[in-house]
C-alpha cells in the first residue's frame, strides 16, 4: 500500500489502513498490550508521509509514545514503504460518552419506616483494637 494509494477523508480506506498497521503490529508487542493501548486508538488522518493517530485520551497517547511508537514506526514502514512519520495525538472528536439520565438524577429509594436509611452498619466503633492478655501466646 502506498500514501498516494490513499485518498483523503475515505474512512474506509482509513480504517483499512489502520487495520493493516495492526496486523503488521501484532507480532512486534505484546497481545495485551496491543488490545489495551493500541486497539483503542484510531488512525486521525494521513499526510503525505505523515501518519497521524488518535489516542482516546492524553495517558494512552503518552503511553503509546513512551512504549509503542518505535514499533507503530516499524509497521508502518512495513506497510507502506519508505520513511513515513507517525504521531500520536488526542482524539479532539471523540466525545465522552453521555451518562443515561435514569443514573444521574435518580433518587436513593425512601425507608421503610420513613426515617432516612443510615450507612454504618454494625454496632458502632470497636470497644478495643489491643488483644486482650488471655488471648495472647504465651511462650514462656
Amino acid at each position: 500500500m502506498n500514501t498516494s494509494d490513499l485518498v483523503a477523508g475515505t474512512q474506509s480506506t482509513s480504517e483499512s489502513l489502520w487495520s493493516a498497521l495492526l496486523a503488521t503490529l501484532a507480532p512486534r508487542i505484546a497481545p495485551t498490550a496491543l488490545e489495551s493501548w493500541v486497539r483503542p486508538c484510531r488512525l486521525a488522518g494521513v499526510d503525505g508521509d505523515h501518519l497521524r493517530v488518535a489516542a482516546p485520551s492524553e495517558f494512552v497517547r503518552e503511553w503509546v509514545v513512551r512504549h509503542h511508537l518505535e514499533a507503530l514506526q516499524a509497521s508502518a514502514r512495513a506497510v507502506l514503504g519508505g520513511d513515513p512519520r507517525v504521531t500520536i495525538e488526542v482524539d479532539r472528536d471523540e466525545a465522552p460518552a453521555p451518562r443515561p439520565a435514569s443514573v444521574a438524577t435518580s433518587a436513593p429509594p425512601p425507608a421503610p419506616n420513613g426515617r432516612p436509611l443510615s450507612i454504618r452498619r454494625g454496632r458502632g466503633r470497636p470497644r478495643s483494637l489491643v488483644t486482650p492478655h488471655r488471648n495472647r501466646l504465651n511462650l514462656f
